[in-house]
């Protein structure tokens, strides 16, 4: 899964990160981090803005059921 949040240069930034990523062979998985998608993600990829502070501030809230997944055992990377 990989998540974009703050200025547009972050989504420009996250296609191209999604592009490498699949030319390494990952998949991409539609992942809500509750379980409730159609599958659960190895690896996450947050690609925030730290100038904003809102988008900042939003990725705590958009990391706790990943970093509950982890706690819990289950195999999860978090970048």
């Amino acid at each position: 899964e990989l998540v974009s949040m703050g200025c547009q240069m972050n989504a420009a930034d996250s296609e191209r990160m999604a592009g490498s990523l699949e030319g390494l062979g990952f998949k991409h998985v539609e992942d809500l981090g509750d379980g409730q998608a159609s599958g659960k993600a190895d690896v996450v990829v947050v690609n925030t803005c730290s100038i904003r502070d809102h988008a900042e501030q939003k990725v705590y809230s958009v990391l706790g059921p990943y970093a509950r997944r982890k706690r819990n055992g289950e195999p999860v990377g978090i970048v």
